[in-house]
């Protein structure tokens, strides 16, 4: 009976040991879940961007991958070893709050935080901005208000963002600081009532369409280290009447000054390699030109320049090509000390 006693004892005391193993491997099992679902979550995070490469495989742009919840965000500098260069819609980032981006940004959708109610901006004199880690307005983003007049733009902001005052009818006067760098797309498209703006030298690139259809622009200087006039720069500003262009820019694009029917004088700078055809198509009163670049002569019939030129003053040494020998006539009657002038045979 003893035996029997003992034996059930045993028993009794191996399934107890048998039950705090099953416990403990249970325990070890859902601590090594958890451990495996935090790696999975960290990856997770890692990845809930998308990378989409540009046209040239140079840059990237990035957006959100999929529905998160997260509060703070911040992008990238590099993927793959290539800048990231523009941020596009964000859609699926809802309860997105914060975001820090990289000095290497040169554009923000400008629809990205439609979905991201709670969204704080930095904020500066009527303005809403984006920061890097160390310049909290890197990035002019919006007015804060579409009723405000006059708009200083901080001292250390970079970029003026991707169609920041489009359709905006208020804006009469926008105080640029030195120091900024890059316009962004349609950034003043169709700011109807600003009659004048002055451009740092410090900007490098102009976007294209970034002052289109400025009806109430009257004058412009291109900053001296802009090299391109985009597309469609300042396209049916009609009531613009003075352009200088800088001793640098070597082209101008496609529509960069259509339709700007108030022009009646431009000198074409040496620097100038390439015009492209219809950068001032339309513009009627575009009568009198002064050409120092030898490219600006190689014209054909769809060089627009030429189209309403009455007055065409060519630097001494340059000659017309056999095209504008057709448009225009030696007029030695006319003297300017460095040119050749020409008169119009219509």
């Amino acid at each position: 009976m003893k035996k029997i006693t003992l034996i059930i004892f045993l028993f009794i005391i191996l399934v107890s040991i048998s039950a705090c193993k099953k416990d403990t491997t249970s325990l070890n099992t859902t601590t090594e879940a958890n451990e495996t679902t935090t790696v999975e979550i960290d990856e997770f995070k890692e990845d809930m961007l998308e990378y989409r490469l540009s046209k040239d495989l140079d840059f990237y742009y990035v957006s959100s991958a999929y529905e998160t919840n997260i509060e703070e965000l911040e992008i990238p500098t590099f993927h793959n070893n290539l800048p990231v260069r523009y941020i596009e819609r964000f859609e699926k980032f809802y309860n997105l709050k914060k975001m820090i981006i990289p000095e290497t940004i040169y554009g923000i959708d400008s629809s990205i935080y439609s979905f991201c109610n709670n969204f704080e901006y930095n904020e500066y004199n009527d303005g809403l901005y984006l920061g890097t880690k160390d310049n909290p307005y890197f990035y002019f983003y919006k007015p804060k208000s579409v009723k405000s007049e006059t708009i200083t733009i901080h001292n250390d902001t970079k970029i003026i963002g991707n169609e920041c005052f489009l359709n905006n009818t208020k804006l009469r006067t926008i105080n640029l600081p030195d120091g900024l760098k890059r316009i962004g797309y349609s950034a003043f498209m169709s700011a109807l009532n600003i009659t004048n703006i002055s451009l740092p030298d410090s900007i490098e690139f102009i976007d294209v369409q970034a002052f289109s259809y400025c009806k109430a622009l009257t004058n412009i200087t291109i900053p001296k280290h802009i090299k391109i006039i985009s597309e469609a720069s300042f396209v049916n500003c009609n009531s613009l009447n003075s352009v200088t262009l800088n001793d640098e820019v070597e082209t101008i694009m496609l529509g960069a000054f259509q339709g700007c029917t108030a022009l009646s004088t431009i000198t074409i700078p040496a620097s100038i390699k390439n015009l492209y055809d219809k950068a001032f198509y339309d513009c009627t009163k575009l009568y009198t030109l002064y050409i120092d670049s030898e490219s600006a002569l190689n014209a054909n019939s769809n060089s627009s320049i030429y189209d309403y030129a009455r007055d065409l003053y060519v630097k001494d040494g340059l000659e017309l090509n056999d095209y504008l020998n057709t448009l225009f006539k030696l007029d030695e009657s006319i003297i300017i000390d460095g040119y050749t002038h020409y008169k119009t045979i219509k």
